[in-house]
């Protein structure tokens, strides 16, 4: 799992307390309704920043990318976007069956396909996969997976083969750094807009704007 998560800061904490002691009882949910802002359109953003570099699609992405819960508590209070799951299987990378093998396209920026030999891909439906023996059972999915053959003549076991993971490509290491920093700079700046507009309608609501 990767987290990307920051709280207010010094500065957006003295804004809130310039709120008129009147109206705190409206600070949490205006708080709370900034974080959940910001972290759902942080998760947008991610989203299309992960698929800018990454040859998958934007349900596959999705599913692996959330955003915290927020809660109010003095100096507590935070936004976190979240990601969670396994290694991508190599047939969300746009995978082709070819006589050779399979072709793949993981990186958009390589712009060649990368063809794996001794790799195939059985139907979504009613396909042949490997078992925990490294067998074949009989099997019905909606899903398309990629194996490979071991080398010889008996070319058993198979085992699927795998992409990076959301939580790999979300990580603050090599070679994804930069869409980490990226995804957490502009958490920080949707939350800043958001919890702004939130707290001047506070002030509006008590006249002073």
């Amino acid at each position: 799992m990767s987290r990307i998560a920051i709280k207010l800061n010094r500065r957006q904490m003295d804004q809130v307390r310039l709120i008129p002691r009147g109206m705190y009882r409206h600070i949490p949910d205006a708080v709370v309704r900034a974080l959940l802002d910001a972290g759902k359109q942080t998760v947008t953003y991610t989203n299309r920043l992960i698929r800018s570099r990454y040859n998958l699609r934007l349900a596959r992405v999705k599913r692996g990318l959330s955003y915290t819960k927020a809660s109010w508590r003095w100096g507590k209070a935070n936004a976190a976007v979240i990601a969670k799951g396994r290694p991508i299987n190599l047939a969300s990378f746009g995978a082709r069956q070819t006589r050779r093998g399979v072709s793949v396209l993981v990186k958009k920026a390589r712009g060649r396909r990368l063809l794996v030999s001794r790799v195939f891909m059985p139907p979504a439906k009613g396909w042949v996969s490997a078992g925990r023996s490294g067998g074949f059972y009989m099997g019905q999915t909606g899903n398309k997976t990629v194996f490979i053959r071991k080398r010889g003549a008996k070319r058993l076991p198979i085992r699927a083969l795998y992409g990076p993971s959301v939580p790999g490509i979300l990580s603050p290491d090599k070679p994804n750094a930069d869409i980490y920093w990226k995804v957490r700079r502009r958490l920080r700046r949707i939350l800043n807009r958001r919890l702004e507009h939130q707290l001047d309608r506070i002030l509006k609501r008590a006249g002073v704007l």
